[in-house]
């Protein structure tokens, strides 16, 4: 179909539905850039790249040529433009939005009328490409050889989309067998473990780390396609390789991959939080969820932890962003994040956000987060009731009610990683000594009188799932190992003995995963994880509020209080559940708090 298209450079208005489109003209690497900027309508019937890559260091600029004038766009930019025009196919014969060209990033008021824009940009394009960057020579036979096996990993699959299964619980185990027994060894033969330091470097790149690439993964109606160096591979084949391969026994750790994050972000947007969002009517729990099953990202402007996912609640039917979220480059970031949670705690009665407070932010409430770091502490949804809730007139204090779970008797700070290095032996044994004193010493204080150390198993282990026991029985035994030799019993414990030097690297790095939390202990007996943002005191109360998933602590402030952190008893077990009861809480004798 024929656009109405125009020369859009030197910048004129936007006007309507239009907007900027590039096109880079044919060349080889290292030669000059030209390109081509036109301002078009967008449609559905327009088809052109959007591209999603790093910034980078926006003071080191390079010239490239945009209808005959000199431009400079960052380096991380020109070496994508210049690496994508010669080694994706059809990239030149297709228009391309690039945010720091197509967006004139000079106009403050452009931006903000052209940013919510971008969610249905993102939404509507044939393609978002994802340049992760270049590569070193070294890397270059290493990416070459992964993608080509995770292609035909991906493939190999196939063959199980039309075999017939009763369940979706029988299909991902036949096809959890059939990846392990068939697929990825004919994959990568015995080649993997050479490439694997690679692959695991390539999955944490700073690409998948960036607040903005969550809708710009999550809207498309395909995930993005990764290009790094002169490869590129759908981002769906190398996500099932790697989900697979952390799984299997071949030492491959996918935990803590910013891009599996992102792909389980995809996935969870798709399947479960937009389908609700829509049935339930109230598109602010779409951002709410986000917020809170994201990774931590980074974003080079702070407002961007809330505006950044706003093209993924459709306000479209409700009249609209809401003006408290509309982006607003001249509101500075704390207002920002002010707005953003009193909207998201007055239009859902949701107060899992309190769980993420984070260190306290200068001029603001203690009930405000700190949104760089909110996260979903409990896996549970809690009850939510918005007549629960109520903001002072001023704005400055939120009233929420709940019920009383006990005092802060006793606090353990938490500690720093020690890693695996030659002092971890001495580091794990002054902790546990730390940890286990404070235990015994409040419990033989305490009304039950009960210094039985398997009480404190319990909660350093779990009795969640049994794939979390499973996970921590070798560091139980290190524990006891390491408490009986550090208190002058009898040192040798014939399992721990026994180990090589795999299983004991594995069981120290778990045990000293366990013993860097914060514990608060309670004069009732009770013990909880807590976090390093803002430490407990004695004396602080530990409170469960209706609307929220885990129980928070608070401190007094006269008849009002402060609000100090969240904690988690049992860490996350069968505690978490009655939350989300509306049962439990009509049986309840709620107390008003007033948090300021």
């Amino acid at each position: 179909m024929d656009h109405q298209i125009a020369p859009a450079f030197p910048y004129r208005e936007l006007i309507g539905p239009d907007i900027r489109m590039l096109r880079v003209r044919p060349g080889e690497p290292g030669s000059p850039i030209e390109c081509w900027l036109y301002q078009v309508p967008l449609s559905g019937d327009l088809e052109y790249n959007a591209l999603s890559y790093v910034w980078g260091n926006p003071d080191v600029r390079l010239p490239i040529d945009v209808n005959g004038h000199t431009v400079g766009i960052t380096l991380n930019l020109y070496d994508t433009l210049d690496r994508l025009r010669s080694s994706i196919a059809g990239f030149t014969e297709k228009y391309l939005w690039v945010d720091a060209i197509c967006i004139h990033q000079a106009d403050i008021r452009e931006k903000e009328r052209q940013i919510p824009r971008m969610a249905e940009i993102f939404r509507l394009a044939t393609n978002v490409l994802g340049w992760l960057g270049p590569l070193h020579t070294s890397e270059d036979g290493d990416v070459e050889l992964i993608f080509a096996g995770a292609a035909r990993f991906a493939k190999s699959l196939e063959v199980l989309d039309g075999f017939p299964y009763k369940s979706l619980r029988e299909f991902n185990q036949l096809r959890y067998q059939w990846a392990h027994v068939v697929s990825l060894p004919h994959s990568f033969a015995s080649s993997f473990q050479r490439v694997r330091p690679t692959l695991e470097a390539l999955v944490r790149r700073p690409w998948f780390e960036r607040v903005w690439i969550v809708q710009e993964t999550c809207l498309p109606q395909y995930p993005p396609i990764l290009c790094v160096g002169r490869h590129s591979i759908e981002s769906r084949s190398l996500y099932s390789l790697c989900k697979a391969l952390g799984a299997s026994s071949l030492r491959f750790s996918c935990r803590c991959s910013p891009f599996v994050d992102l792909m389980e972000t995809r996935d969870r947007y798709r399947l479960f939080i937009e389908p609700r969002a829509a049935q339930m009517g109230r598109p602010s729990y779409v951002l709410l969820q986000i917020l809170l099953t994201k990774f931590p990202a980074e974003a080079a402007d702070p407002r961007d932890h809330v505006y950044g996912y706003l093209g993924l609640c459709d306000f479209g039917d409700y009249g609209g962003v809401p003006d408290s979220l509309r982006p607003n480059y001249r509101k500075q970031f704390q207002r920002v994040w002010y707005d953003a949670a009193v909207h998201l705690i007055t239009e859902t009665g949701d107060l899992r956000i309190l769980s993420c407070v984070g260190p306290r932010l200068s001029g603001l409430p203690s009930w405000v987060p700190d949104f760089r770091w909110l996260m979903q502490v409990s896996r549970f949804e809690p009850f939510t009731d918005t007549n629960s809730v109520r903001l002072s007139g001023d704005g400055t204090e939120l009233s929420v009610k709940g019920v009383r779970l006990g005092v802060c008797q006793a606090v353990i700070p938490d500690a720093a990683d020690p890693g695996l290095g030659q002092g971890v032996d001495d580091w794990l044994r002054d902790r546990v000594n730390i940890v286990e004193d404070a235990f015994i010493t409040i419990s033989r204080t305490c009304q039950k009188g009960n210094t039985d150390i398997l009480r404190w198993y319990e909660v350093l282990f779990g009795t969640d799932a049994q794939e979390s026991r499973a996970h921590y029985v070798n560091a139980r035994a290190l524990y006891e190992a390491i408490r009986k030799g550090s208190r002058g019993y009898h040192v040798q414990n014939p399992s721990v003995d026994s180990w090589d030097d795999s299983t004991r690297s594995e069981a120290v790095h778990n045990l000293s995963m366990v013993l860097m939390n914060g514990f608060v202990i309670t004069s009732d007996y009770n013990i909880a994880k807590i976090g390093p943002s803002r430490l407990p005191l004695r004396g602080d109360l530990i409170c469960l509020f209706l609307g929220s998933s885990t129980p928070s602590i608070i401190r007094s402030c006269g008849t009002k209080y402060e609000l100090v952190d969240s904690c988690i008893f049992g860490f996350g077990g069968d505690e978490d559940q009655p939350a989300s009861s509306q049962l439990f809480w009509s049986q309840q004798a709620l107390e008003e708090f007033i948090l300021v």
